[in-house]
C-alpha cells in the first residue's frame, strides 16, 4: 500500500503540470502555428538527445549508490561529486561537438540556436543529476515538486517572450530560464553536497553508468527518433501535430513514473537470495497498475482522438488522430518496460535491459525510415510500438533467468474489459451528437468515460476497489 500511496502522491503532484503542458501546446499551436511549434520541438529533441549521450546513466548510478549507502553521508557527497565530474567532462565534449557542427544544426532547426543548445544541455544535465540525487535520498515527492515547478514556471516565461515578438527563440529562452530556476530549487531541497570524490568512486560510478547508459541512451534516443524522422522526411507541421498527440498521452506515464521512482529505493541494495519473495511482490504490484491509464486512453481514442485534436488545437492537427491511438498503445508497453527497467537498475543489474534497448532502437530506426515513406506519422508511431514490444520480450526473457515474475494478467484483463465497455458507450453517445463538437462537449465525454471506466473496474476487481477505498479513507483522515 505504501508503494502505491507514495506513487499516487507523486502522480498527483506531477499531474498538476499536465494541464499546464497541454495549455502550452494549445497556446503555441495558436501563436507560432504548427510549423513554429515543430521547430521548437526539433530544438528540444536535439537537446534531449545530446543530454542523453552526456551521461544519462550517470544519474542512475549516483541515485543507486546514494540510496544503497544511505547511512554514510560523506560517501554520498563524494558519489554526487563523482557524478558531477563525469557529467561535466561529457558536457564539455558535447559542447565542442555542437560548435563544430553548428551550421547543419542551425539549418535543421531553422534558427541560429547552437549557443542556446549548449546552455540548455548544460542546465538540463545538471537538473537531471540533482533530480536523481533527490531520488537517491528517497525524496520522491520533492523530486516531483521541483519538476512540476519547472513546468509551471516555463509557460509564463515562454508566453511572455512570444508576446514581445521573439517567437520560437522566445520559447527556447523561456525553456532555458525555467531550467535555471529548477536547478536553484533542487539545490535547496537536496541535503547532498558535491565533494571531491576518490578515484575509485569515480570509477565505480563510471562502470555502473556505462552498463545502464547504453539502455538509457537507447531509450532517450528512441523516444525522440520519431521527431527526427518526421522532421527529416516530412514537414515542421507534421512534427508539431505528432508532438501534440505525444504530449496528450504524457499523462499516461505519471502513475508509472511515480511507481518506478517509489520502488527504486525499496529495491535498492536488496539481495535476491535473501529477499526474493519481497522483491517479486513489489515488482508485481507495480506492474498491476502500470497500464491502468493507458488502456482506457487507447480505447477512448478510437472514438475521440480526431475531435479532441481539432478542438484543442486546429483542424490541421487532426492528421495525428490514428497516431494518437497508436502512441497510447506504445505508452502502455513503455510503462511495463519502465517498471522492469527501474527494478533491475535498483537491484544493481542494469545490463539486463541493455540488449533489449539496443534492439528496440535499431528496429525503430529501420522500420521508421521505411514506414514514414508510406504511412507518414502513423508509420512512425507503428515503428515505435513494434520497438517497445521487442524490448519488452527481450527484457522479460533475460529477467526470467534471474527472477521469475508472475504478470498480473487477471487485473490487466479487467482493465481491458472496462475500457472496451467504456469505448462502446462513448461510441453510442457520439453517434447521437451533431458532427460539429466544441471543447466542452468533448471534454465532458472524456470525463464521463474516465469515471465510467473506474466504476466498472471497481466492480470487476475487488482488490482495486479495496485499494481505492483505503486511499480515500486515508485522504479523508489527512484532510
Amino acid at each position: 500500500m505504501s508503494t502505491l500511496g507514495t506513487s499516487l502522491k507523486w502522480a498527483i503532484i506531477r499531474g498538476i503540470s499536465q494541464p499546464i503542458q497541454l495549455i502550452s501546446i494549445v497556446i503555441f499551436s495558436r501563436t507560432v502555428g504548427a510549423d513554429g511549434y515543430g521547430e521548437f520541438v526539433l530544438f528540444l529533441t536535439i537537446v534531449i538527445m545530446f543530454q542523453a549521450v552526456t551521461g544519462e546513466g550517470v544519474g542512475e548510478a549516483v541515485a543507486q549508490r546514494i540510496s544503497a549507502d544511505s547511512t554514510n553521508k560523506p560517501s554520498q557527497h563524494r558519489y554526487a561529486g563523482a557524478g558531477m565530474v563525469i557529467r561535466g567532462g561529457l558536457f564539455i565534449l558535447a559542447s565542442i561537438g555542437i560548435l563544430l557542427a553548428k551550421e547543419p544544426i542551425n539549418n535543421f532547426v531553422g534558427h541560429e540556436v547552437h549557443l542556446y543548445l549548449i546552455s540548455c544541455i548544460g542546465l538540463m544535465s545538471l537538473f537531471q543529476l540533482l533530480r536523481d540525487i533527490l531520488r537517491g535520498e528517497n525524496k520522491i515527492l520533492s523530486e516531483g515538486v521541483v519538476q512540476t515547478l519547472v513546468t509551471v514556471a516555463r509557460l509564463p516565461l515562454q508566453v511572455g517572450l512570444i508576446l514581445i515578438g521573439l517567437g520560437v527563440l522566445g520559447m527556447i529562452q523561456g525553456l532555458t530560464l525555467s531550467l535555471l530556476i529548477g536547478v536553484f530549487i533542487a539545490l535547496i531541497l537536496s541535503e547532498i553536497s558535491f565533494e571531491l570524490p576518490k578515484r575509485e568512486e569515480i570509477s565505480e560510478i563510471a562502470v555502473f553508468s556505462f552498463k545502464s547508459n547504453l539502455s538509457d541512451v537507447s531509450l532517450r534516443i528512441f523516444n525522440r527518433i520519431d521527431v527526427l524522422l518526421i522532421g527529416y522526411f516530412l514537414t515542421d507541421s507534421a512534427v508539431g501535430a505528432y508532438e501534440a498527440a505525444f504530449g496528450i498521452t504524457g499523462v499516461l506515464l505519471l502513475p508509472i513514473n511515480g511507481l518506478s521512482k517509489t520502488i527504486f529505493p525499496q529495491l535498492s541494495g536488496k539481495n535476491l537470495d535473501d529477499s526474493r519473495e519481497e522483491v517479486k511482490s513489489i515488482i508485481e504490484e507495480a506492474l498491476g497498475y502500470a497500464i491502468i491509464l493507458s488502456v482506457p486512453v487507447v480505447f477512448g481514442s478510437l472514438v475521440l482522438a480526431g475531435p479532441l485534436l481539432e478542438v484543442l488545437f486546429t483542424p490541421e492537427f487532426r492528421k495525428a488522430s490514428i497516431a494518437l491511438v497508436i502512441i497510447g498503445m506504445s505508452r502502455g508497453i513503455e510503462s511495463i518496460v519502465y517498471v522492469l527497467r527501474f527494478s533491475v537498475t535498483a537491484l544493481d543489474m542494469p545490463g539486463i535491459v541493455t540488449k533489449g534497448a539496443t534492439a528496440m532502437l535499431l528496429i525503430d530506426i529501420i522500420l521508421g525510415v521505411v514506414f514514414v515513406q508510406f504511412l507518414g506519422i502513423t508509420g512512425v508511431a507503428i515503428a515505435t510500438v513494434v520497438g517497445f514490444i521487442v524490448m519488452l520480450l527481450i527484457v522479460v526473457v533475460d529477467l526470467s533467468k534471474t527472477l521469475s515474475i508472475d504478470f498480473p494478467l487477471e487485473f490487466w484483463s479487467h482493465q481491458i474489459a472496462s475500457a472496451m465497455i467504456m469505448a462502446v458507450t462513448l461510441g453510442a453517445i457520439t453517434s447521437l451528437l451533431p458532427s460539429q463538437r466544441d471543447l466542452v462537449s468533448v471534454m465532458s465525454l472524456i470525463v464521463f468515460g474516465g469515471a465510467l471506466y473506474f466504476v466498472l473496474l471497481s466492480i470487476l476487481n475487488s482488490g482495486f476497489k479495496r485499494t481505492m477505498t483505503d486511499l480515500v479513507h486515508r485522504a479523508v483522515r489527512y484532510v
